[in-house]
């Protein structure tokens, strides 16, 4: 989901570390098979309601995770990250709320599984 060069060698760099410690990359997985979003087209969905809908399955699961237990809660980061979500009203606006969403689930070493 992340397109900068700098992200990603950041994100390398901290796997390569981690490695080197002898600790997992990643903290947290979090499964987002069931929501398909690898197979929703990029521009569109079929109405406003399969989107709602598709927003409070995705917060649910971010909200069920071990990820969310350590670092959720009230005026916290990833909450705000979410909470960008109850603002989204087109697909454009999905996909720019779930990037910032991914790109901080790296930065905390949070495996977002969605294939």
């Amino acid at each position: 989901m992340t397109e900068t060069a700098e992200h990603r060698a950041d994100m390398f760099a901290r796997a390569r570390e981690r490695d080197a410690a002898g600790k997992p990359r990643w903290d947290h997985h979090i499964d987002l098979r069931h929501l398909q979003l690898a197979d929703l087209p990029p521009d569109e969905y079929d109405t406003p309601d399969d989107l709602q809908l598709l927003i409070g399955r995705l917060t649910d699961a971010i909200r069920n995770s071990s990820w969310w237990a350590q670092n959720g809660g009230e005026g916290s980061n990833l909450e705000r990250r979410l909470a960008a979500f109850r603002y989204v009203e087109s697909a454009g606006e999905f996909n720019a709320a779930l990037h910032l969403l991914y790109n901080h689930a790296d930065q905390q070493r949070a495996w977002l599984r969605t294939v």
